[in-house]
């Protein structure tokens, strides 16, 4: 279920999280930032859906790799101190 998915990957939050505070941003609000892309990142995700690479071979996307790219992109937004 999504609640299994998203409780499992609050530690990726936290890690990705880790490595933007030191760019001057608070670490609670990059982690709120980060938690709520998890969750939109979650009612997105088809575990379905395969991503075409070259030479015609195809691979199952997961949800960690998918996740943690909404999870950047939330918390490049979060404005410094």
């Amino acid at each position: 279920s999504r609640y299994y998915l998203v409780k499992t990957h609050l530690p990726l939050v936290r890690l990705i999280a880790r490595r933007f505070a030191n760019s001057g941003n608070d670490l609670s609000e990059l982690i709120a930032a980060g938690n709520e892309a998890l969750v939109k990142a979650s009612l997105r995700f088809n575990p379905n859906k395969e991503l075409s690479h070259h030479l015609n071979s195809r691979k199952l996307t997961k949800f960690g790799t998918y996740a943690s790219v909404w999870i950047r992109g939330a918390m490049r937004k979060v404005d410094p101190i």
